[in-house]
């Protein structure tokens, strides 16, 4: 495995056992998917492989991640796609278009949206004003301002009748109608009733739901777990989820809760996001630190930035110095040169929107 560290303004690689295997030189990696990571350095665009190794160096256009095999590229102002063996196998023709997604891909021309299949094949013609990728065999589409969902056929199987569609999970879908949330199946029914003010859509098996300032837990029947006693929450990982009350001094305070509704400690931190690997980051008196699926410390808070664990290791900032620690908090990497701080928060905020 490939890990990137920021050492001033330039990214350079290190591996799992915290040996540098390129020095910096890039000036952009993105995260790595499919055993391929896209990256810019000064040579041009290109992509690195799991030991480290350009693959190919493009002057020419932009790649990005794969997905399915395919990447998006990005040339003379129009994005196609590109195979594994770096062949453009759908020429860059479109104004926007998403990665694929079960075998199909949201492009747009002339400002509507349709899909096409790998070879590049219209499967759903560019008739709506907007598409969503296809989760569970359906894609929503938007038409005249109201939402609905077609099938791999590209027939509209549930009319477009809402204010808003999210992609189906667990069978259901969470949508607006009427200036409210609710959720429905593959055939258009409703099953949570849209009365609420907000809901998520379904993560192992259960979503949050708000009314009335306070959320709460329900399951795929509609069924609520927990009552509205929470400020706010997260959704299901790895069996808990993140939930927050505000205390006496006004202030917010974070722990999890299982899938029974039970909580796993008092609220004690300021923030926290969700489990990876047995292990969460939490924020304490402005540092980051992790817990276990117990709620005990287990790393202390330390550092300036923390991310989940991935294969063993996770990403943090001490000093404003890039490394990599591993579950028990042994440090792994840790670079001897401070990162340019306006680059790190700018990039980590690109990422997020990619």
């Amino acid at each position: 495995m490939i890990y990137k560290y920021l050492d001033g303004t330039k990214y350079g690689l290190t591996n799992e056992r915290g040996e540098v295997i390129r020095q910096p030189k890039y000036n952009f990696i993105l995260e790595p998917t499919e055993g391929r990571a896209a990256f810019l350095s000064d040579e041009g665009y290109g992509y690195l492989n799991e030991s480290g190794e350009e693959l190919a160096i493009f002057k020419d256009l932009d790649p990005f991640e794969y997905h399915e095999g395919m990447a998006l590229i990005f040339k003379d102002g129009h994005f196609g796609f590109m195979d594994r063996d770096f062949n453009i196998v759908i020429e860059p023709q479109f104004e926007n278009a998403m990665s694929f997604s079960e075998g199909l891909a949201v492009v747009e021309k002339e400002g509507l949206r349709g899909y096409v299949d790998k070879q590049g094949n219209k499967i759903v013609d560019h008739i709506y004003e907007m598409a969503s990728k296809f989760e569970e065999g359906y894609g929503c589409v938007t038409v005249d301002g109201k939402d609905g969902f077609v099938n791999r056929n590209g027939e509209v199987v549930i009319k477009p009748v809402f204010d808003f569609c999210g992609n189906f999970s667990y069978g259901l879908a969470n949508i607006i109608l009427k200036g409210k949330h609710g959720h429905i199946n593959t055939s258009g029914e409703i099953v949570v009733e849209p009365k609420y003010d907000y809901v998520s859509r379904f993560s192992e098996g259960y979503a949050q739901v708000r009314s009335e300032g306070k959320t709460a837990f329900i399951d795929t029947s509609g069924r609520q777990i927990t009552d509205f006693i929470f400020e706010d929450a997260k959704n299901f990982n790895e069996g808990l989820a993140a939930v927050s009350i505000t205390d006496e001094k006004g202030e917010e305070r974070w722990t999890y809760i299982d899938k029974k509704s039970k909580l796993i400690s008092g609220f004690f931190c300021n923030d926290t996001e969700h489990f990876s690997e047995g292990l969460s980051w939490v924020w304490i008196n402005d540092r980051y630190g992790y817990i276990n699926r117990g709620g005990e410390l287990v790393i202390q808070p330390s550092y300036d930035y923390a991310s989940d664990f991935e294969n063993g290791l996770a990403e943090t900032l001490r000093d404003e110095k890039y490394g990599y620690i591993d579950t028990h908090g042994n440090e792994i990497f840790r670079c001897s040169v401070k990162v340019n701080m306006k680059k790190y928060l700018n990039d980590r905020f690109t990422v997020a929107v990619l």
